[in-house]
């Protein structure tokens, strides 16, 4: 299943949504964390003959467990190790990087799901277009595939020399945020995204070029560094 993502550039992005079997199996990951740190601080020190005391229950074995998820996703761009290994994260529908607050209420609603009604989570998800739980409904996230991302470099010099000169000045206009959404769009590889965005460029610079799309594209993340980035 696939959603349609409007960025904030008005390019509507392609993701592969995270099956329900996928985001399982990083939830059983997760909990096989939580039991090796059950083992590690409580099991092994009371096995060993120490007097564990209620708050070091409360705030050493059981606060990191609870955090664990709205911690993850904060610090781990949407991902805990489960989805690391699952190759799946969590983004906003809107194209935007989650703030703390959609991660915090995607977390609060977790926690309701899992104690009050554990199945909940999986009905949603299965009922849902965009493969979303209550805590993504609430949020405005889903979980989405992670493509394999082109690194920067590729996608500044691919097919283009050192020496390649400055086609289109006119791409000094288009932002940080812009160049980003170009580069995603050549990450995802989509031929007809790529069409669609090179088309858009050229409507909104007016660009005056015979350049291929794929090829128009890397021509302007190249101009645009060789234009905007200062010189070291």
């Amino acid at each position: 299943m696939n959603v349609s993502i409007q960025t904030a550039q008005n390019v509507s992005l392609q993701y592969e949504t995270a099956s329900i079997g996928d985001r399982m199996v990083a939830l059983l990951i997760d909990y096989v964390i939580f039991l090796g740190w059950f083992l590690l601080t409580a099991l092994l020190p009371s096995r060993l003959g120490f007097s564990l005391s209620n708050y070091y229950y409360i705030f050493v074995v059981t606060m990191p467990v609870a955090f664990y998820d709205l911690a993850c996703e904060w610090l781990l761009n949407g991902q805990s190790v489960g989805k690391i290994a699952m190759k799946i994260r969590v983004v906003m529908l809107d194209g935007s990087q989650p703030t703390l607050g959609a991660y915090l209420l995607r977390w609060v609603l977790r926690l309701l799901e899992i104690s009050a009604l554990p199945a909940i989570g999986l009905i949603t998800m299965a009922i849902s277009h965009r493969g979303q739980r209550l805590g993504d409904v609430a949020a405005g996230t889903t979980v989405v595939v992670v493509r394999q991302k082109l690194t920067f470099n590729d996608l500044n010099y691919s097919n283009l020399d050192d020496d390649q000169p400055i086609l289109l000045p006119e791409v000094a206009q288009l932002t940080d945020r812009d160049m980003a959404t170009i580069r995603d769009v050549l990450a995802l590889n989509s031929t007809m995204l790529i069409v669609k965005t090179a088309d858009q460029l050229r409507q909104i610079l007016d660009l005056q070029t015979a350049l291929p799309s794929r090829e128009l594209l890397q021509q302007v993340i190249h101009d645009h560094q060789q234009l905007v980035t200062p010189v070291q």
